[in-house]
């Protein structure tokens, strides 16, 4: 081979991959964007984590704690932050079954009918409205969610409260 040949081969292997480093960066996204996703990730199944906490204790008081750290885990005192900032998520009252839980997302969620996939059917109804729905832009973003007491109107022998399938 000549000096010009390999001089142009070597331009060729350059460019084929610089080209595919950025097809990389372009389909996968960069890793600061992975790693935003994962820790959204984190934020998401903190918040999943508290509203069945707060439905919980709705359950045993009918009514919401005025703070997360009223919950009996005293809401497992690291789902009270976030992984990132340690700022604590936001948290308001807005009725005696309704509740905001709020945290600030670094990356967009991918639209996905719940976190984990389909949700599976469930013939005692839901037992909070929108208790899957993660969806996300960047930043500050709050979800409203409401205690369904018809998914808690019967007692066990025990005194327990029990679910009872909720009218169509």
């Amino acid at each position: 081979m000549t000096d010009l040949h390999m001089k142009w081969f070597s331009g060729v292997v350059i460019a084929v991959v610089v080209f595919a480093v950025i097809a990389a960066f372009i389909l996968v996204g960069s890793p600061q964007n992975a790693r935003n996703k994962k820790i959204d990730d984190i934020r998401t199944m903190h918040l999943s984590s508290l509203q069945y906490e707060l439905a919980e204790y709705w359950r045993v008081h009918k009514t919401m704690p005025d703070s997360l750290e009223e919950l009996p885990s005293g809401g497992r005192s690291m789902m009270l932050r976030d992984p990132q900032t340690n700022v604590e998520y936001g948290y308001t009252t807005l009725s005696d079954s309704s509740f905001e839980l709020c945290a600030v997302f670094s990356a967009k969620s991918e639209v996905t009918p719940s976190l984990y996939g389909r949700v599976p059917y469930n013939p005692y109804g839901q037992f909070l409205e929108n208790a899957e729905q993660w969806d996300h832009e960047v930043g500050r973003v709050c979800f409203i969610r409401t205690i369904n007491p018809a998914y808690y109107t019967e007692h066990t022998n025990d005194g327990a409260m029990k679910p009872v399938p909720a009218t169509l």
